[in-house]
């Protein structure tokens, strides 16, 4: 899916698709909670949606980049349905994304894929790698991968990617 169009205060409120609203470049408080619960609402009523349809939960994967991918993790990390995987691209990990008892929820033992460009600009390599670390602690799965790239991907990310998914739908 796509984000909504919706202001985005940093960039001096201008409307554009967002997933939340970022009020702030400090990452520790980047992503505004409100807007992105709401945006977990939207993807939440999408996997609602998928199951209604005859689509199992475990056979699905929620993928996403920068924002997307900060997204994916918030959202899946706290669904109440167990997925393949989820993935987040060039992304971070969000203040709360973590559920309260952490890794206790039922996507505990989904894997997870981060991967993120060495020379990223706009989501800084630090951020992503310190979320799959705090991931990795929490006791998650993660598959970490990294490339000499900006705020991109690139075709081996893609191949390995893709292999990840192969493995989680077998």
């Amino acid at each position: 899916p796509h984000a909504p169009k919706q202001p985005v205060t940093i960039n001096r409120s201008l409307v554009m698709r967002s997933w939340y609203d970022i009020k702030t470049m400090e990452l520790s408080n980047r992503a505004d909670i409100a807007t992105l619960q709401h945006s977990e609402t939207l993807i939440n009523q999408l996997i609602e949606q998928q199951i209604a349809s005859g689509i199992k939960a475990d056979r699905i994967v929620l993928v996403g980049f920068s924002q997307g991918g900060v997204l994916s993790l918030y959202s899946g990390l706290r669904l109440k349905h167990k997925l393949a995987g989820i993935v987040g691209l060039s992304c971070y990990l969000a203040q709360a994304s973590l559920p309260k008892d952490g890794a206790g929820g039922v996507n505990a033992a989904t894997p997870l894929f981060l991967s993120h460009g060495e020379q990223d600009a706009t989501v800084p390599f630090a951020a992503g790698q310190s979320g799959a670390k705090e991931l990795g602690q929490a006791g998650f799965d993660v598959t970490w991968s990294q490339y000499p790239m900006e705020h991109w991907v690139c075709e081996p990310q893609l191949e390995k990617l893709g292999d990840w998914i192969g493995k989680r739908l077998k």
